[in-house]
């Protein structure tokens, strides 16, 4: 079990300068963010230059580390056409590569295991796609996060290989409520907590990318055989490899809550 203060922050949308506030009131020893740090409402081109400079110099530090979202991957990969979604503009996408390098791209990653414990993704792993074919939608699936992370682990590798070739890998694959022509649930960067996301028993989970005005926590205690859900303050995880605990760090209005992991333990604090 790790002894360092971990700082969960979800999705930033060019509000950088609040995520920096936040770090320097937790003062952490490792900061993970959720993905999402550019597009939003109203935005100019000088936010997005700043965002981007932001993001060059932060992943860069070796206490950070930069999960790629779905408003991120398709500055990554910027010739891919099928990555592209709402916010996109062709001059973010020119200012964004001017401040972000390739080596910082790289330095993004899909997923990350904390303590091994909690799975942190930007949308959440739904149970489909770790085994397409065994997948039932009434069931409660159960998969180790040794079992995920070992997917994860060959999915990442694919995935990148695809976006270089302009393909789509089922990461960047939009889900049914999100995208009308879609034929399944949303992948890594795109399931839609509200209404797609599957939690998994013995996978507990970590994500952003649907923004909610109140966050609550979706879980299986072991020995259940129904899923519940709670407000955030009312849950205590009980972690164990036949339970399930989940919650969404994602907000309306945006960056309200944020999360920290210290002596085993996970906390989410009201930003406000």
């Amino acid at each position: 079990m790790s002894n360092d203060k971990t700082l969960i922050i979800p999705d930033i949308h060019l509000r950088h300068e609040k995520a920096e506030k936040i770090i320097s009131i937790v003062k952490p020893d490792k900061i993970v963010f959720i993905g999402d740090y550019f597009d939003d409402f109203n935005d100019t081109p000088a936010m997005v230059a700043e965002t981007a400079d932001w993001l060059h110099h932060s992943v860069n530090q070796e206490n950070r580390i930069h999960l790629v979202g779905n408003h991120d991957i398709m500055y990554w990969f910027k010739n891919n056409s099928s990555l592209h979604c709402a916010g996109h503009e062709q001059y973010k996408s020119v200012t964004i590569n001017d401040f972000v390098t390739s080596k910082d791209w790289e330095k993004l990653v899909f997923y990350y295991n904390l303590d091994n414990k909690w799975l942190l993704t930007h949308a959440g792993l739904h149970p489909y796609w770790i085994n397409p074919s065994n997948f039932k939608r009434k069931e409660i699936m159960s998969y180790t996060l040794k079992q995920a992370c070992s997917k994860l682990a060959i999915e990442s590798i694919k995935a990148k290989k695809s976006f270089q070739k302009n393909e789509m890998h089922w990461f960047a694959m939009p889900g049914y409520s999100r995208c009308s022509n879609s034929y399944c649930y949303g992948g890594l960067l795109w399931c839609d907590w509200d209404e797609e996301f599957h939690p998994v028993g013995g996978l507990h989970q970590i994500v952003g990318h649907t923004p909610n005005h109140e966050l609550f926590w979706l879980y299986l205690k072991e020995g259940d055989t129904n899923f519940q859900s709670a407000p955030w303050n009312k849950v205590c995880p009980e972690l164990s490899n036949k339970s399930s605990y989940n919650i969404c760090l994602d907000s309306q209005p945006g960056s309200r809550y944020y999360a920290i992991y210290e002596d085993g333990k996970l906390s989410i604090h009201n930003n406000e």
